[in-house]
């Protein structure tokens, strides 16, 4: 029953009751005070909570919420109340606050000035908001004071701005998550089905599985069996270290997918760590890793967060099990979370909501990074600058993994590391498998020519284009058992590559692979010879790792040759660190040494050294500090992209399964059940880059199904073995 002089925050719909205000603003503060409270006094999200929506307390939202159709805007009201705060005492956290609450629905804003019209937080301090009622005035008195020493941050007169704005994305994550963790309570109410984490183990009970099977594969014989139980062993000892920053050095094949969870479990319960967030820059082996993990933890114990994976749903086809996945990954909360940089990274930058939720659970965890030379170039100083400060503030630790380790503090990319296995160039030269050969110029006749000799080869490109003309080349020369690889097949068509090959690898069967880049890092695959484009050291010891990775044979060999075309080298990052291995290449007599790994990245650093952060984060957050705490979230968020391109999802209705989700789509048109289906087109879509994409509408070989989905009209323009007819010629082809 609605009370006449009651005021409410929110209306159940299905149910017609109604939520008293003073309830909504008391769970927020609590929820948010407490999320707070992992990294920083919870005393400011308890003030952020209390006043996020007290714009609601005017006569105008409550004729809203009671059914008249007029636009109130509440968020500018609690904006306004922190801001005069701000003015009042001087103490710069209540400006954060501000922040915060303007855009807990519409996202954290640039602060603007007079100037621009809308969508700033200047406008929003300076919006007309309804008048409070006087019930505001009792609700104001249980608003605690907040003073400056209430909140301790550790920073530099270098950092301040970069610590700042990510305390400020910090605490806008703690009230959004309150928010609407309140909400769907309320709209719910079944608190036991609401929240998934109770049904997860512990991270106790995950190192009691860990080391059982690690254990299991003790009993393996072998000389690199052996050395990877010593890593395993040096990293489950490093574990009891403290916090900080970490590099695992590890050949490929060393094992690092296991060893590297070794150590994080055991630092995560001797520092009481909440989680532990595995993040891998190519979803072409995400999957692999995660399957890993399930294997040994039980598939509803992992996370698998990334734009490929398809959410289960039970067998009765209803969506419990899409909600309970929605949940917990808009969340992280879960003690083990397998995503990818793009969804670790720009929800560090983000100022969305949506995105910025899950935020305020990466504190107190350990951040294991795989591939860690693989962050791009453009966007490292903001990456490793933000890592840097998840350990400083944020209770984390960070271990950066790869077999070709850049050394981040020579190039003054962070402070401080320590290396959890110190022996790598000992390591290194007992399990180096492969030796690698440098054979110059070939064209693509004289290099298919020398392919076809092998019974088993893997020969990796640069570009889609090139693997597409050797495939075809090699096509007429009657190769049998040819496989092509690129992001132009879906990801079903790859899985079922991936697997026909590894079947034909381990009968021993003759075997000729052509691929781009997304075969070489961390998939399990083994093959006698590789032959690689020139390209930067480090793909060309990921490439190498794809070279008699178990030790079968007494040698394995790559081989490194340039393209006859320069297209084929590609047109920018792969063309660079081409150029830049080229003459290490001819001055290290060892490839693959240390020292030509360390001279690359010397001098790859050294050429990019204005290009290491594209969008200017560093130099926005330092701007924005110096104007008075004026930061540009909206703008930061907008150009930190790690993917310049990520094109457009087309469906690709290769099978009846995908053209019923297609059917169904087009009943349930502009219905809530799209989100849904949706989660059932991942491992059939292909991303078309924007301009092709175009070209493809308006050639007519796009239609839009739903008003939502893009889907290829006419099948001839796809093939299983080669994937999508288009005259992409795009470098760089890691799935990300």
């Amino acid at each position: 029953m609605i009370s006449s002089d009651a005021y409410y925050g929110r209306k159940n719909d299905e149910t017609g009751e109604f939520q008293l205000l003073r309830d909504h603003l008391w769970n927020v503060s609590k929820l948010t005070g407490e999320y707070a409270g992992q990294f920083t006094n919870p005393k400011i999200g308890e003030i952020c909570g209390l006043l996020h929506d007290v714009g609601k307390y005017s006569k105008q939202f409550q004729r809203r919420i009671k059914g008249e159709n007029i636009r109130v805007t509440h968020a500018s009201s609690g904006a306004q109340v922190a801001y005069e705060l701000y003015k009042n005492t001087g103490n710069p956290y209540y400006f954060f606050i501000a922040y915060c609450i303007a855009g807990h629905h519409r996202g954290l804003q640039d602060f603007g000035d007079q100037f621009i019209p809308s969508s700033c937080l200047h406008q929003a301090l300076h919006d007309d908001v309804p008048e409070f009622q006087t019930k505001w005035q009792a609700e104001k008195r249980d608003v605690p004071e907040l003073t400056k020493t209430d909140i301790s941050l550790v920073y530099t007169n270098e950092s301040i701005g970069f610590s700042l704005s990510l305390y400020t994305r910090f605490l806008f994550s703690c009230l959004v998550d309150a928010d609407r963790y309140d909400a769907m309570q309320f709209d719910v109410q079944e608190n036991s089905a609401n929240d998934p984490s109770a049904s997860f183990i512990s991270l106790s009970d995950m190192q009691i599985k860990l080391d059982e099977h690690v254990n299991s594969l003790s009993s393996k014989k072998g000389k690199i069996n052996e050395i990877r139980e010593d890593i395993a062993a040096q990293c489950k000892k490093a574990g009891t270290a403290e916090r900080g920053i970490f590099t695992l050095s590890v050949p490929t094949g060393g094992g690092k997918t296991l060893s590297s969870l070794l150590f994080a479990l055991k630092h995560a319960q001797t520092h009481k760590l909440h989680r532990v967030i595995y993040s891998i820059p190519f979803t072409s082996i995400i999957e692999q890793n995660a399957g890993v993990y399930k294997d040994i933890f039980g598939e509803k114990n992992v996370l698998e967060h990334h734009s490929n994976f398809e959410i289960p749903s039970d067998n009765n086809g209803n969506k419990d099990e899409v909600d309970r996945y929605r949940f917990t990954a808009s969340r992280w909360d879960a003690p083990l979370i397998v995503t990818t940089n793009v969804q670790l990274f720009e929800s560090l930058f983000t100022n969305k909501p949506s995105r910025v939720r899950k935020l305020h659970n990466i504190c107190n965890s350990v951040i294991i990074l795989d591939e860690a030379q693989a962050i791009p170039n453009e966007y490292i100083k903001p990456c490793m600058t933000a890592l840097s400060e998840l350990v400083t503030n944020y209770g984390c630790s960070v271990v950066l993994c790869t077999a070709t380790q850049p050394d981040f503090v020579k190039n003054k990319l962070i402070n401080d590391s320590t290396e959890i296995v110190p022996n790598f160039t000992e390591i290194e030269k007992i399990m180096r498998r492969a030796e690698c050969t440098f054979i110059g110029k070939t064209d693509n006749k004289a290099l298919c020519e020398q392919l076809i000799q092998h019974d088993q080869f893997l020969c990796i490109v640069n570009t889609r284009r090139h693997a597409r003309d050797l495939y075809e080349m090699l096509s007429q020369c009657d190769a049998t058992n040819l496989f092509h690889l690129s992001t132009n097949l879906i990801p079903l068509h790859r899985k079922k590559i991936i697997a026909e090959i590894k079947e034909k690898i381990s009968k021993n069967e003759q075997c000729f692979v052509v691929s781009t880049q997304l075969i070489e890092a961390g998939v399990d695959i083994d093959f006698p010879v590789v032959y690689r484009c020139l390209t930067g050291i480090d793909s060309i010891i990921q490439a190498a790792g794809r070279c008699n990775r178990e030790g079968k044979r007494e040698r394995g060999d790559v081989f490194v040759f340039v393209p006859e075309l320069d297209n084929y080298l590609g047109f920018g990052y792969l063309k660079l660190t081409g150029s830049i291995a080229s003459p290490i290449i001819k001055k290290h007599a060892d490839i693959m040494s240390p020292d030509a790994i360390s001279a690359y990245f010397k001098e790859l650093f050294e050429i990019r050294r204005d290009e290491l952060d594209k969008a200017d984060i560093l130099t926005k957050c330092k701007r924005g500090f110096d104007e008075g705490c004026k930061f540009e979230f909206e703008t930061m968020a907008r150009e930190f992209r790690l993917i310049e391109e990520a094109g457009t999802p087309v469906v690709i209705p290769c099978d009846d399964y995908i053209r019923s989700i297609l059917d169904a789509a087009n009943k349930y048109a502009n219905s809530s059940y799209l989100r849904y289906l949706s989660t059932k087109m991942t491992l059939y879509c292909i991303n078309v880059r924007d301009d092709l994409f175009t070209d493809m509408i308006h050639a007519g070989k796009i239609t839009i199904v739903a008003d939502m989905f893009a889907m290829l009209t006419d099948m001839a323009d796809y093939d299983d073995k080669i994937g999508l007819s288009s005259d992409d010629n795009s470098e760089y082809d890691y799935v990300i």
